[in-house]
């Protein structure tokens, strides 16, 4: 394969011997010691930030795995399996507590800004400022500070996805058998974490086969390596699936499809697709106006990705360098990546602002890369405005990212801790809890009313059978009022997740649910929007 240029992108490794300069050594620190300042960084946003609604459900989850229970089996959980197990050891070292949880995303992004930084100065023959600014651009993502310092998908798969990226590219140019299995393997992990990545694996194992295919013969060791590797990655999601196919597929699929169209809009939830027209606007209004017009700090990363994308276009057909093959051939790949996971996570209906200011990060670097080289090389202006403008945006948008989603007082940290207090106060540990979010079980350490360990079962427990909510342990309507007007847990706690609740139910139904409540139980307190009541004797 002809060759254009000697520079490479990301790490070498095609040479077993590597010689470090005193420049590298002194670059390789500076990474080291900036990530653990940003480490650090990240650790305090971590104790300090609001409460994401999700995180009620995904710390649940890890709890009941480290408590001897099963993901689809013993309760329901609408992701990929691996998560739990991956932070249900927190509650075994440090039991009701979130910010111990979150210490771990923490980490996790930590090490992905880690990974990122060695990668880019270790770069022969990029230039070192260019290599500087693209991961002081990783550092300055808003983002990943955001999503990478809550109980969620986000930081394990950023992670993961991260090494994934770099072992592919690693591959690519070393052609070792090792690469391709540890970016498999990666890439099968981040799969087992979070499903909107699935059509990554035959995706990326199409491209490498027919890249394969038309160089050499079979065997194809290059695609059957990769493939050993994604194996191994999705265990936890095969033998969750071997275990009790139908619990994994309502769980990972047809739940989705239960509650696609399930958004607020003026107020109120709706469900169900619009016209087509209707969803067309609601797709271009999200994606293109939300998404880029009020994250600029996005819309600027993807600006430089075009840039560099634009850029490598015109190498490639001018055949000029900096590039070799190799690289074009990663920048095909990483391409094909970001149009696949871009494309998937459209299809949920709304689709969200972070699936996408955080995922697409790993996928954009390589872009961004470019797209910074080329900027400095028009000038130094635009290299002062990118370093005025970043450090700004970060700051801003930390905050506004957060609050997208924890804006109200009752996502306080100060009030999730207040609530738990008094639910703590009115009830033993072995007492069960009613809560409309599962968040305040956890943390105080008290038992889940069964099928309330996650709420999002309210958005389709109208659209099941009886059958199918008890086999996949989803809430009912006439369990829950039975279950109040028996008298039957010791704590109510009704939060605003509550409203997902009341959609489901007439306005008869919602007035025969309050005056249950008044009837049975009195109130002890109230948060904010969040009302505790106790078991009248």
């Amino acid at each position: 394969m002809q060759r254009h240029g000697h520079t490479r992108f990301a790490v070498s490794v095609s040479k077993p011997r590597v010689v470090l300069c005193a420049k590298n050594v002194k670059l390789l620190a500076a990474v080291a010691l900036v990530s653990l300042l940003y480490l650090a960084g990240l650790v305090y946003y971590a104790t300090v930030r609001p409460i994401d609604g999700d995180e009620g459900f995904y710390s649940t989850a890890a709890r009941l795995v480290s408590e001897g229970k099963t993901p689809y089996r013993d309760f329901f959980y609408q992701q990929a399996p691996l998560l739990p197990y991956l932070y249900s050891w927190i509650w075994a070292i440090h039991p009701r507590s979130l910010i111990a949880m979150r210490l771990l995303s923490a980490a996790c992004g930590g090490i992905a800004v880690f990974l990122w930084g060695i990668c880019l100065v270790s770069v022969k023959r990029l230039p070192t400022k260019v290599a500087l600014a693209a991961f002081a651009a990783v550092l300055l993502n808003p983002y990943w500070v955001s999503w990478n310092g809550v109980v969620k998908t986000f930081a394990v798969a950023n992670l993961l996805m991260t090494i994934a990226t770099i072992c592919l590219y690693a591959a690519l140019r070393s052609d070792r058998l090792k690469w391709y299995f540890a970016g498999g393997l990666a890439l099968g992990a981040c799969v087992s974490v979070r499903s909107l990545y699935g059509l990554l694996i035959p995706s990326v194992l199409l491209w490498m086969l027919f890249r394969e295919w038309r160089r050499s013969k079979p065997p194809y060791a290059r695609t059957s390596t990769l493939l050993a590797g994604e194996i191994c990655g999705l265990l936890p999601m095969i033998v969750s699936f071997l275990h009790d196919p139908r619990a994994f597929t309502f769980n990972n699929i047809r739940y989705h499809s239960l509650d696609a169209g399930y958004m607020w809009l003026n107020g109120k939830i709706i469900e169900g697709y619009q016209s087509v027209w209707h969803t067309l606007i609601v797709y271009f209004t999200t994606v293109t106006v939300r998404l880029l017009g009020f994250h600029p700090h996005f819309t600027i990363e993807l600006g430089l990705a075009v840039v560099g994308g634009v850029s490598l276009l015109k190498l490639r057909k001018n055949k000029q360098g900096p590039y070799t093959g190799e690289d074009f051939l990663y920048f095909q790949l990483a391409f094909l990546m970001l149009v696949v996971y871009t494309a998937v996570a459209l299809t949920p209906f709304p689709p969200y602002d972070q699936y996408f200011d955080s995922p697409l990060v790993p996928f954009l670097i390589p872009f961004v890369v470019e797209g910074l080289r080329v900027t400095f090389q028009s000038g130094k202006k635009w290299a002062v405005i990118l370093a005025l403008i970043a450090p700004s945006l970060f700051f801003v948008e930390i905050g506004r990212e957060t609050a997208q989603n924890s804006r109200d007082p009752v996502w306080r940290l100060s009030s999730y801790y207040e609530v738990t207090r008094i639910v703590e106060a009115n009830t033993s540990p072995d007492e069960v809890v009613l809560s409309s979010w599962p968040g305040f079980v956890f943390q105080s350490g008290r038992q889940y009313f069964p099928g309330l360990e996650d709420h999002f079962v309210d958005r389709v427990m109208n659209h099941t059978s009886s059958e199918e909510r008890a086999r996949y342990h989803i809430i009912s309507k006439d369990q829950i009022m039975s279950a109040i007007n028996g008298r039957a847990v010791h704590v109510l706690v009704i939060s605003p997740w509550v409203a997902e609740y009341y959609n489901e139910l007439s306005p008869g139904e919602i007035q025969e649910f309050h005056n249950a409540v008044d009837a049975n139980y009195s109130l002890v307190s109230k948060v904010h929007d969040i009302a505790v009541y106790r078991r009248r004797q």
